[in-house]
């Protein structure tokens, strides 16, 4: 495995040890070994790549990071945020793999990002499940802030914890239209044009249809499930009743 890996799960794997030494008194035969395991790769790392890990804390602490150091902020299953391309509001989405590629136009970061929406089943029932998306991060030059980039990690937003409950509200709020509904909408709507977005003010009665937008715009860019089935998630979000009227 690279290195790269390791030293972006490194914060974990010293998170995980302390826990450990913590409980050391009630521990297992097998959680000591796997304490003086986890110690050794924490001592490796701090041994062969300490100007590195010393860099990466430098930068992180003043929210800031170099492209080289991007894998350091992309670790596997951080939730990041990136706009939606229709409504520009923030997205969450969790990182599955983040990779740096070079072409001949460039260099840029590329990242494979889980999230959940509605999907449709083979039998015709939509139901709410993990789709799989892509966000690349081109190259700059220099330090950066963190929460500049068109995606990061969302510790990093000035107010992480209020944007956490702000996304859950709106999520359980977009679950409730998952049918059809008749309602007024003030707001910015927008659709593709030439593979191009084009947005424009509403201000007036629609209709929410999923199946008809699906039906009436075969070509559009929909998510994309993961496998060939979806099962309905475990744990349902207590959604409330939609509201005939929003903005």
């Amino acid at each position: 495995m690279e290195p790269e890996l390791f030293l972006g799960f490194l914060p974990a794997f010293e998170e995980y040890r302390d826990k450990l030494v913590a409980s050391k008194k009630s521990a297992s035969e097998e959680d000591k070994h796997v304490l003086a395991s986890i110690q050794i790769l924490i001592d490796y790392l701090h041994k062969d790549w300490k100007r590195t890990i010393a860099a990466i804390r430098n930068l992180t602490s003043h929210g800031e990071i170099t492209y080289d150091l991007l894998y350091a902020v992309f670790v596997p299953r951080t939730i990041v945020l990136t706009r939606c391309p229709s409504s520009n509001e923030l997205r969450a989405l969790e990182v599955i793999n983040a990779a740096q590629v070079c072409t001949i136009s460039g260099s840029f970061m590329d990242l494979t990002l889980e999230s959940v929406d509605m999907v449709d089943e083979h039998d015709g029932t939509t139901r709410f499940g993990r789709v799989r998306s892509r966000v690349t991060v081109p190259m700059f030059k220099g330090t950066v802030p963190i929460n500049s980039l068109d995606a990061y990690p969302i510790q990093y937003h000035p107010t992480p914890d209020e944007l956490r409950k702000a996304l859950l509200d709106r999520g359980r709020r977009w679950a409730a239209l998952c049918e059809v509904h008749h309602m007024h909408y003030k707001g910015t709507a927008a659709i593709r044009v030439n593979n191009k977005m084009v947005k424009y003010n509403l201000n007036s009665r629609i209709m929410v249809d999923r199946g008809m937008c699906i039906a009436s715009r075969s070509r559009f860019l929909w998510p994309q499930p993961l496998g060939s089935h979806f099962q309905a998630l475990e744990r349902k979000l207590p959604l409330p009743s939609a509201k005939a009227k929003t903005s």
